[in-house]
């Protein structure tokens, strides 16, 4: 009998699949490979299904995890798993009473897809990353009614412990999944700060989050100049923490004084800040010199503030450019003014 593929060593089939799936249309030519053998599909499916992904409304994400929790192999495979809401909702757009209908179906939705949920991520038993998304369609108190009022209950109900969760990209009201993750090292959050929102609500997210003091890289979107007291009182137990990016709208020159408990921090990322004036100056062709020395004035400030407060930084990232502070020799403003963005 002639010698075939399934007849190498299991280990040179799984090397087989993980080349073929870096190569052009790899997952298309891995699936179709996985169904010519057992053994094949056995070598396949680590790679196939190792990564993820969801979307739409609550109902239709219910539905994909639904299928995909219909074979239990695959979702053992999952090492990466997305989630990305783009409505709470599905939209029948002219049709008024199917809008209607679907309006009072969410409470069952968010309960089914809480549920289903809670499911998957039992079954994932090596997931090591999970993101839900929440898409710039749904109103951002609408999750978090949703998300307090269903997901987090359902979550806390089920024990849920992931100690191989490495990575987790949440809104910040979704706390429930701190208590089940306590190894994360890679955290991304959306703090959904209102005007109304109490200080004592914003305190109470920030230290739960805070337990996480395993984590070394955090990123955090916020809306309000004053959740940066979030970000503050969250990192206070964040001892490894070494990478911080923060975005958000306002002048980071005023506002770094409030990371200056963070000492070993060595690179800190701001991005989408606005200047000073940016709002007024650019509606004239004429104020552009305004803009861009207002531009020049908030940069230069800002990395001052970084090396008054953050003095062990090494680099700093202002938008997408790049200061390599540890080139610096002295403490003098003049050499920290002159130092010039990486190329």
């Amino acid at each position: 009998m002639s010698p075939s593929l399934v007849d190498l060593n299991f280990d040179v089939l799984v090397y087989m699949c993980n080349e073929l799936h870096t190569s052009q249309d790899g997952r298309k030519s891995l699936n179709a490979l996985s169904l010519t053998s057992h053994q094949m599909r056995a070598a396949a499916l680590p790679r196939l299904f190792r990564t993820m992904h969801v979307g739409g409304s609550l109902r239709k994400c219910t539905e994909s995890m639904r299928g995909l929790l219909a074979t239990a192999t695959p979702a053992q495979n999952v090492r990466s798993f997305t989630v990305y809401l783009s409505g709470l909702r599905d939209y029948s757009y002219g049709d008024e009473q199917a809008s209607a209908i679907a309006e009072a179906q969410l409470p069952e939705d968010a309960t089914a897809f809480s549920a289903m949920l809670v499911d998957l991520l039992n079954a994932a038993e090596g997931l090591q990353h999970f993101a839900l998304v929440v898409g710039p369609k749904i109103y951002p108190r609408s999750a978090a009614t949703f998300i307090s009022s269903t997901l987090n209950p359902t979550l806390s109900a089920s024990r849920l412990h992931l100690p191989n969760m490495a990575s987790l990209v949440l809104p910040s009201s979704c706390t429930a999944l701190a208590e089940a993750c306590p190894s994360v090292v890679h955290l991304q959050l959306d703090v959904w700060g209102q005007r109304d929102t109490s200080e004592l609500e914003v305190d109470m997210e920030a230290q739960i989050w805070g337990t996480q003091v395993d984590v070394a890289s955090l990123q955090v979107t916020i809306r309000l100049t004053r959740d940066l007291k979030f970000v503050q009182a969250m990192t206070e137990s964040m001892h490894h923490l070494t990478s911080l990016d923060i975005r958000a709208r306002m002048r980071f020159s005023e506002q770094i004084s409030c990371l200056s408990h963070l000492r070993r921090i060595h690179t800190l990322t701001l991005r989408q800040y606005e200047f000073p004036g940016s709002c007024t100056l650019g509606r004239r062709r004429h104020d552009s010199e305004q803009l861009m020395a207002a531009i020049r004035t908030e940069t230069k400030e800002t990395k001052r503030s970084a090396r008054r407060f953050l003095p062990q930084l090494r680099t700093l990232r202002i938008g997408e450019t790049v200061y390599n502070l540890s080139k610096l020799q002295t403490h003098s403003l003049d050499e920290l003014d002159a130092l010039e963005a990486e190329t």
